[in-house]
């Protein structure tokens, strides 16, 4: 409790330094573009089937849900910039990944994505393995 109080006094004491001296107005919001060399949806669609799945596999897990083995996927389509997956993992059901050329990703488990308003996964279209 005593390391908390340390910041907040330090703060407490530094606003009242230099209170004579002209303020600074904050310079103007600029926009700031985001561009990357790399363009991850064409990336992730350039992928054989077997790295491509190890990929969405890792975007399942690394998103914080559980998936042991992606059983298959499918391009969904497009969603706001975003490129749609639906990705079946074995034990968790389906998933529709998300993923920006710059990136980044959300997943979203396919049975709350009515209740969400987001697209319909695909889970029809991901082809059968046989065994």
């Amino acid at each position: 409790m005593r390391l908390m109080l340390v910041p907040v006094a330090a703060a407490i004491a530094l606003t009242g330094c230099d209170s004579g001296a002209q303020q600074q107005q904050p310079a103007p919001a600029r926009p700031i573009k985001v561009t990357g060399d790399k363009d991850y949806q064409a990336e992730l669609k350039s992928l054989t089937e077997t790295n491509r799945n190890l990929t969405l596999l890792r975007a399942v897990q690394d998103t914080g849900n559980a998936c042991r083995r992606v059983e298959g996927s499918v391009e969904t389509g497009t969603y706001k910039n975003f490129d749609a997956w639906t990705v079946r993992c074995t034990g968790t059901g389906d998933w529709l990944v998300f993923l920006a050329a710059t990136g980044d990703v959300q997943v979203r488990a396919c049975k709350e994505t009515a209740e969400l308003k987001l697209p319909a996964c695909a889970s029809d279209r991901i082809p059968e393995k046989a065994e």
